[in-house]
């Protein structure tokens, strides 16, 4: 099962990457076709099917080598960050690519189906990290 990016985070994602790329000083056509073409890459290496790259897979991000990100596995844990450009992965240690990932993928506890459930996810957990956070009320004896 694939997990899809929560749609406020990839809003953020799509924001800050159109923000950026204005503040860098690119036109706003060309950040606008920027920030296109890197959501367009990020729905690719998301989708659930066995795709590499071959000879080019060390250099564009294929939906084979990025699975194993959310793979369940503790090697591939902290890997294959890059989202567009494997390469920087293979420069920084974290490229993860013995083949094809036939891994579950996702997290203890994330729902992998229910859509709903899945944008949802996030909110709940941070309610429940924060929660944990705040103080508990002290209970005083009679």
């Amino acid at each position: 099962t694939s997990l899809p990016l929560p749609a406020l985070e990839g809003a953020v994602m799509t924001l800050a990457s159109a923000v950026v790329l204005g503040w860098l000083g690119m036109p706003a056509g060309g950040a606008g076709i920027g920030t296109t073409i890197r959501v367009l890459v990020n729905g690719y290496v998301h989708i659930n099917v066995d795709w590499h790259h071959g000879p080019l897979q060390r250099w564009i991000a294929s939906p084979r080598w990025h699975r194993w990100h959310h793979a369940d596995v503790p090697a591939a844990y902290g890997k294959n960050l890059a989202s567009i450009f494997p390469i920087f992965d293979v420069m920084f240690g974290t490229n993860y690519d013995p083949g094809p990932c036939r891994e579950r993928v996702g997290a203890e506890g994330v729902p992998e189906t229910n859509l709903l459930l899945l944008m949802a996810w996030p909110f709940v957990e941070w309610g429940r990290m924060i929660g944990a956070m705040l103080p508990k009320p002290r209970v005083t004896e009679p």
